[in-house]
């Protein structure tokens, strides 16, 4: 099944449908754009970033992601659904860099070349779309079991030649320059020129088309660019952000399509995180109890992955399908069929794997973060499994657990009539557990880049104001700023959004300097265990000065800038 998006006001429907022509700058036959140098950092700088992605299409179910993220599960500019599918896809499979590959250059200090224009890209995809070559009828064929439909229809659609050629034909009349081309070719001479005209056709219009394409050339780029445009992202204040969290994500089980292996992802990142430098960057580790049911050392993986190879802390993403605990309770029929057929106790082994989770990140003092949002899950049931409720038994069983529900509920749903309670039910979990907090990622619209976001940001931040006003407690003291980047990229204007959280999020929200300052960096410092606290070190500050001085690292003296964290809670 493919992941279906909700009804209602998506957190990108001002990339797809606000702001129109003025998605992008110029891309026409240009690479992406060069890696901006790094601004000065300074030591003082103490701005985290605490949820972002730095993942490579190679870690990822490939037609599952250009679904799912790229697409968000909807024709973007009415092109069909299928031909697009695999089309994205195809761009992906052929360029992005494997984790073996890209550990190889980094360990040879190598630089990684400048990748084919977008152009180039397009155009080899679509040639092999016309071609209908193994890999395009693979993907194709995957696009269709994903989409939930009418299955004959859908595979019609996606005919070679049929579905296919109407998408490329669309793309290439884009380009207002194609008609006057076509004029003294033959059907097969405009034909075979088609994937030529569809490439220009994408980058002739800046709309929320070629947006989808860009994003499907960044991911396919290594994973040491990405954290390289990332740290580099800010238009303004660059010099603020010194530490980087990437979440690692391990779709594979629930989708039926895997990817590069976690050990490779891990072996990468670990030598992305021991290179010295003014900033820091410190993986989550992704955790999924499917995977640890058949694969048990799973666990032991972790566990290693952030006492010895400088991972910070764990991801989890229960909108895949899973309770964060109590499955063994939840209706079986509600799960995937292949799941259930695994074994019979499959839902108690669930539980039981994610109990060892918590019980080894309470007592290592471990972080975890969490998908917290109604979006981006396979089914609506699966959808609900992340909502804040379904987190209530893990914290009363292990109430100290370190717990970050990413998205803050999908705190951009209270532009809707008829919120579904996520943002306010975290808000008053706040006040009960001391170690709740939620990130503010993936807000394109606190860049008011146009009249629309700018309302939209308005009645959000004003809900979540009062929100914040009506239940009081501690949440104020317990959001962190993050930005969901890579997923952030495909938003016009990126450039412009740590500013915007910096300034028009802050004060929207009514924070004082304090608060203010806790958002951007001093609370996501006493989150992930890096600040001083009253008994001394926290163990991640200790795992993580430890794996520095080993590899020869930044300093211990990194970490003193947060030092302070505990007066901002």
């Amino acid at each position: 099944m493919a992941i279906v998006s909700p009804p209602g006001l998506h957190r990108r429907d001002a990339l797809l449908g606000l702001g129109g022509a003025a998605l992008l700058a110029s891309l026409g036959c240009r690479r992406l754009d060069p890696v901006k140098p790094l601004p000065v950092i300074p030591d003082t700088a103490y701005a985290i970033d605490v949820h972002c992605h730095v993942f490579n299409a190679r870690d990822l179910p490939i037609a599952s992601f250009v679904l799912d993220v790229v697409l968000e599960g909807q024709p973007v500019g009415g092109l069909p659904l299928v031909p697009l599918v695999t089309l994205v896809s195809l761009i992906m499979n052929r360029s992005a860099w494997s984790p073996q590959r890209e550990l190889r250059e980094l360990e040879s200090g190598r630089t990684p070349a400048d990748g084919d224009s977008i152009r180039a890209d397009i155009e080899r995809a679509a040639a092999d779309l016309v071609a209908n070559t193994s890999e395009a009828a693979a993907f194709r064929q995957k696009a269709v079991e994903l989409l939930p439909g009418d299955g004959e229809r859908l595979a019609t659609r996606a005919a070679p030649g049929g579905g296919d050629l109407e998408l490329l034909e669309r793309l290439a009349n884009r380009d207002p320059s194609r008609a006057a081309r076509s004029l003294a070719l033959s059907s097969r001479g405009r034909t075979a020129a088609l994937p030529t005209d569809a490439a220009r056709g994408v980058t002739a219009v800046e709309d929320g088309v070629t947006g989808v394409f860009r994003l499907a050339q960044l991911v396919t780029r290594p994973r040491t660019e990405l954290v390289q445009r990332l740290i580099t992202l800010p238009a303004r204040n660059g010099g603020d952000v010194a530490l980087l969290v990437p979440a690692l994500i391990d779709y594979g089980k629930w989708l039926n399509e895997e990817s590069s292996p976690l050990r490779d992802q891990i072996d990468v990142m670990s030598a992305i995180a021991r290179r010295p430098g003014p900033y820091a960057v410190h993986p989550y580790v992704p955790f999924c109890p499917w995977r640890q049911m058949v694969e048990p050392g799973l666990l032991a993986m972790v566990k290693d992955a952030v006492e010895q190879r400088g991972f910070i802390g764990v991801k989890l993403y229960p909108v895949m399908g899973f309770l964060p605990y109590g499955n063994a309770e939840a209706d079986p029929a509600t799960y995937p069929a292949r799941l259930r057929q695994t074994r019979p106790d499959w839902a108690t082994r669930l539980d039981q794997g994610l109990a060892a989770l918590y019980d080894w990140c309470v007592a290592e003092d471990v972080p975890v973060m969490a998908h917290c949002s109604y979006s981006q899950f396979p089914n609506p049931a699966a959808g609900q499994r992340g909502s804040p409720d379904a987190w209530r038994p893990v914290l009363e069983r292990w109430p100290s657990l370190r717990l970050n529900l990413g998205h803050f509920g999908g705190f951009w749903d209270l532009a809707e009539v008829g919120s579904n309670g996520w943002t306010a039910a975290i808000v008053a979990m706040m006040a009960t557990y001391p170690n709740l907090y939620a990130d503010l990622s993936d807000y394109d619209a606190v860049a008011e880049r146009t009249a629309a976001q700018k309302a939209t940001n308005g009645t959000v931040l004003g809900a979540l104001n009062g929100i914040l006003d009506s239940q009081g407690g501690p949440a104020r003291s317990r959001l962190m700023y993050g930005t969901d980047w890579v997923m952030l990229s495909k938003a016009p204007g990126n450039e412009a959004y740590y500013e915007g959280m910096r300034t028009i999020l802050t004060s929207r929200l009514a924070m004082s300097a304090t608060q203010a300052a806790g958002f951007m960096g001093m609370n996501a410092a006493r989150f992930l265990g890096i600040a001083i606290e009253t008994g001394g070190k926290p163990r991640s500050r200790q795992r993580l000065e430890a794996f520095h001085a080993r590899h020869g690292g930044v300093p211990a003296s990194f970490w003193t800038r947060w030092d302070g964290a505990a007066a901002f809670a």
